[in-house]
């Protein structure tokens, strides 16, 4: 399989594409069979199940290019943050969409999560709850057969943010300590998905603060960190950098 294929591939996996439109054939299959059952008794005539395939047939280019474009999540259905447009307020800054977080802790501020890799420097800011992993589901998803699908998740409670190891074959290391048990974010912290692996800066930013950050350094809401591991022997972040598009 070419390059261009399987980053093509990738991309729309990323977009749920594929699970978007397997969704849509099964709702359209499930529609066409009850009103193979049900024509008949309203007095409806034969071509109506025709005349349903073929509409959702004339749909289905429809129903794909929403799911590439489109996202739908918990604050609503919003554009995919890769196609976002980006307004610079300097070079290195960026102007993103900012979602309200429903049922995030807003006394816990935000957390920006900063990353160095093959590709360079990037940041993500964070107002909610966020896995970090392999999987499609993960916000900060590494590409890397030693982290785990579901590795860690960082969330907000009580107004503060915790870190917690999920079961993971490598574990998570907070400023170079292993955790058993959910613990305490500092405000300037290491993260590590396994000993190897390249490490995560986290930074807390007060809530006071979060709107300002958003506004003027990092990429905001339902962006995805991508860490392309491996990264051996890259330095750490050691300041604000601006998010990949």
């Amino acid at each position: 399989m070419g390059r261009g294929l399987r980053e093509f591939i990738e991309e729309a996996n990323r977009r749920r594409v594929f699970r978007t439109t397997g969704v849509y054939v099964v709702a359209v299959w499930g529609l066409s069979q009850g009103a193979v059952q049900v024509a008949p008794a309203l007095g409806l005539p034969p071509e109506i199940v025709r005349s349903i395939l073929i509409a959702s047939i004339v749909l289905l280019p429809v129903v794909v290019g929403l799911a590439w474009y489109f996202d739908v999540s918990r604050s609503g259905i919003v554009r995919d943050s890769r196609d976002q447009p980006t307004l610079g307020v300097g070079d290195a800054d960026t102007l993103a969409t900012m979602p309200t977080a429903l049922g995030a802790d807003e006394r816990a501020g935000a957390v920006v999560v900063y990353w160095t890799d093959v590709g360079g420097q990037g940041a993500v800011m964070f107002r909610e709850a966020f896995f970090i992993g392999r999987g499609p589901e993960c916000r900060v998803r590494f590409y890397d057969p030693l982290v785990s699908r579901k590795h860690a998740r960082v969330y907000p409670e009580a107004g503060v943010w915790m870190v917690e190891d999920l079961g993971s074959r490598n574990g998570t290391l907070l400023d170079e300590k292993r955790i058993a048990a959910p613990a305490t974010v500092p405000l300037e912290s290491s993260l590590r998905v396994n000993e190897a692996g390249p490490p995560l800066r986290l930074e807390h930013v007060a809530a006071g603060l979060v709107d300002h950050a958003a506004a003027t350094r990092f990429r905001d809401g339902p962006a995805i960190a991508h860490v392309r591991a491996p990264a051996r022997g890259l330095a750490p972040p050691t300041g604000p950098a601006p998010t990949r598009p």
